[in-house]
């Protein structure tokens, strides 16, 4: 068709939809809104990442350091020139080490996690290595080197994560995520099973990039048809802008990390929650878990009066609870906050920014305590809270309408 064909064709009816749209009452939508209706976002490449394809890839695979593997996630957050191992036995010796933190104890009497960690996470890795010469219980080992090749963790999820700037200040861009879950053995071998543990590494979203180019990067992987290796090497390059050492260059470690948060009943058949971070000298260790006062806080005068006062600011999502009140762990299969006093559109927007109330009674969860199972495959693995089933609105209904928004310039 020529260009004068195309005028000659097109002129009239162009001048006819002019002709129209004057003699229309109805004004012509702000530009904003077409925006936002043109704009479709697909959960599943572009806000949280479950596809067999994606988390089974080799890039997750830890013997040979992939992308997404928990080797080499651990090995970007870890001091450049550190010791590997001593690093993440660190971490995991703070269920050892950790007894209290801001007055609160950080587990029940004779509640055994310290024991447990080390029977079922770090004595097992530390013996798959046969020159540790660990005795049966890794009391007395000659040496104590854990090989990151074969750690125990798995990777089930990739998470877009920017709707959590409009609750956090902390985070103006959102975050980036990257989840684990434990396994009975090394997670590169197929017969190693999950266990009810998961491990998430929480990233800043460099402010270097403005929030409609993140969103932009982010988006563009819904334009893929599949989840084949052109899909998957662009997210390894959105993944890498975060995981790897210098996505942050004034941080400990010049690591974008965030937090760490291991949400499990492993240990415990009690579920716990417990959150990490890099201190000024770059170790991983525990603080407190954000917004979540401490468990033995539950339904005082003092956590009703912070509550009361700060109504209205719950309500809208954007708050922060003082660290006096914070506790070192969320707690309980089924925890409910009550709040004498409190009307209930408060009480529940409060428990539901806490992780026992997240994790518990506010919000449907899959697999008693999960948003994302470490059991399952798929889109099979998301709570119904994130993903309905009914196919009614729900959490990622939620995050792709603030996505949009985002890529129409509109926050």
């Amino acid at each position: 068709m020529s260009s004068r064909w195309k005028i000659a064709f097109f002129a009239p009816l162009v001048a006819l939809g002019a002709i129209v749209s004057a003699c229309s009452s109805d004004p012509a939508p702000p530009a904003a809104d077409v925006c936002l209706s043109e704009t479709k976002i697909d959960r599943f490449k572009e806000l949280v990442i479950v596809d067999e394809a994606v988390v089974a890839d080799p890039r997750g695979r830890n013997a040979t350091n992939g992308p997404w593997s928990f080797r080499h996630t651990i090995e970007q957050v870890a001091p450049a020139q550190g010791d590997l191992s001593a690093f993440t036995l660190g971490w995991l010796g703070e269920w050892i080490n950790v007894k209290e933190m801001n007055g609160f104890p950080a587990d029940r009497p004779n509640e055994g996690r310290a024991d447990s960690m080390n029977e079922r996470v770090v004595c097992p890795w530390l013996k798959r290595t046969p020159g540790n010469e660990c005795d049966a219980t890794c009391g007395t080992c000659k040496t104590r080197k854990i090989d990151l090749s074969l750690a125990p963790f798995r990777l089930i999820a990739i998470a877009n994560r920017m709707d959590e700037r409009t609750g956090n200040p902390i985070v103006p861009r959102g975050e980036g995520r990257l989840m684990f879950a434990l396994t009975d053995g090394p997670a590169d071998d197929p017969a190693s099973h999950t266990m009810p543990m998961t491990v998430i590494f929480e990233y800043f979203l460099s402010e270097e990039r403005s929030l409609k180019e993140w969103a932009t990067v982010w988006h563009s992987l819904g334009k893929h048809a599949a989840f084949d290796e052109p899909y998957k090497a662009e997210l390894e390059m959105v993944t890498r802008a975060f995981t790897d050492r210098g996505a942050r260059k004034d941080a400990p470690n010049q690591s974008a990390l965030y937090h760490v948060r291991t949400n499990e009943n492993a240990l415990n058949w009690i579920w716990q929650l417990r959150e990490f971070g890099l201190t000024p000298t770059g170790e991983l260790r525990q603080q407190l878990v954000r917004n979540t006062p401490a468990e033995s806080l539950n339904g005082t005068p003092a956590l009703v009066r912070w509550v009361q006062a700060n109504a209205e600011a719950i309500r809208s999502g954007r708050y922060e609870i003082p660290a006096t009140l914070l506790g070192p762990v969320a707690d309980q299969l089924l925890y409910t906050w009550r709040l004498p006093g409190v009307d209930e559109p408060t009480r529940a927007a409060f428990a539901s920014g806490t992780c026992n109330g997240c994790h518990s009674s506010e919000k449907a969860r899959i697999d008693l305590v999960f948003h994302v199972s470490p059991f399952r495959q798929g889109a099979e693995k998301l709570s119904p809270f994130l993903n309905d089933p009914n196919g009614r609105p729900d959490e990622l209904t939620k995050r792709s309408e603030l996505m949009a928004r985002a890529l129409c310039g509109l926050d």
